[in-house]
């Protein structure tokens, strides 16, 4: 299962083209590949090109405030979107450290502690 959690007033960003039936409200995603894809002008053309799907992946979308995990992660991702976030934003990455526990010693290289990978500034 892919569980995308969402702040409460967006989730509304979900490309139709990674869903079964090309339907974000299916709870199925099914990633395409799909060759000659620049070539297409609508849905029905792309539905008309060969392509192969990859197997079916459950999905769900929950806002942040009723999300609650089952279990322990095994992973933590956290994306920084030069575009779309301020530089002085750099400054709360380290901050994600007080919210995960990193006691692996492999997680102590977190990006937070050093450089960032945006090239826009140093964590402090």
């Amino acid at each position: 299962m892919l569980t995308y959690v969402h702040h409460a007033h967006s989730g509304d960003d979900l490309m139709p083209f990674f869903f079964r039936d090309f339907d974000p409200a299916c709870g199925i995603m099914e990633l395409r590949y799909v060759p000659r894809v620049h070539d297409v002008r609508s849905r029905e053309e792309l539905l008309a090109l060969p392509h192969i799907l990859e197997p079916p992946i459950p999905f769900q979308k929950v806002p942040v405030e009723a999300y609650r995990a089952a279990e322990l992660f095994e992973y933590v991702i956290l994306c920084q979107s030069p575009g779309y976030t301020p530089a002085e934003a750099d400054t709360l990455i380290p901050i994600f450290q007080d919210y995960v526990d990193f006691g692996d010693v492999r997680a102590q290289g977190f990006p937070g502690s050093g450089s960032l990978p945006s090239g826009k500034g140093e964590a402090q």
